[in-house]
């Protein structure tokens, strides 16, 4: 399989699969915010000869659970054009950048919208479900 890292010279090929897939009109702003993006995360893509025709981006974040740091990738923009779907190129973007992120550390990942609200209600929901769960098991045992 060919090497799914974004070159430099694939940005622009990205960038208008971007506005494509999320329906968005171009304009500077816009543009600076994605490749700012692009710049500081790190970006899976599949090609079609010259063409980027599936792509994703991984951002590095820290994630502070009580006094306990971790390391979070966020995984942002799973995009395809339509006519390449179903044929795993998302999969195959997703499973590579969890792969990347377990070889680089990472302890956590989130698919966007990576929030700290969003993140901390649901860590919170997680925490709860397990104290929940211990202590049934402490008053009725476990389960049979």
């Amino acid at each position: 399989m060919e090497d799914l890292v974004l070159q430099l010279s694939e940005r622009e090929s990205l960038y208008q699969l971007y506005l494509y897939a999320f329906n968005r009109q171009d304009s500077p702003a816009r543009k600076t915010f994605f490749m700012d993006r692009v710049e500081h995360g790190k970006v899976f893509r599949i090609k079609d000869g010259d063409q980027v025709v599936s792509g994703l981006y991984r951002l590095p974040f820290e994630l502070r659970i009580g006094d306990q740091l971790f390391q979070m990738g966020g995984i942002g923009d799973v995009m395809t054009y339509p006519e390449y779907g179903g044929h795993g190129y998302a999969t195959t973007l997703l499973k590579t950048a969890l792969a990347n992120m377990n070889a680089d550390g990472y302890e956590l990942s989130f698919l966007a919208p990576f929030s700290q609200r969003i993140i901390a209600g649901w860590v919170m929901s997680r925490l709860s479900v397990r104290l929940h769960t211990k202590l049934m098991r402490k008053s009725f045992g476990q389960p049979k």
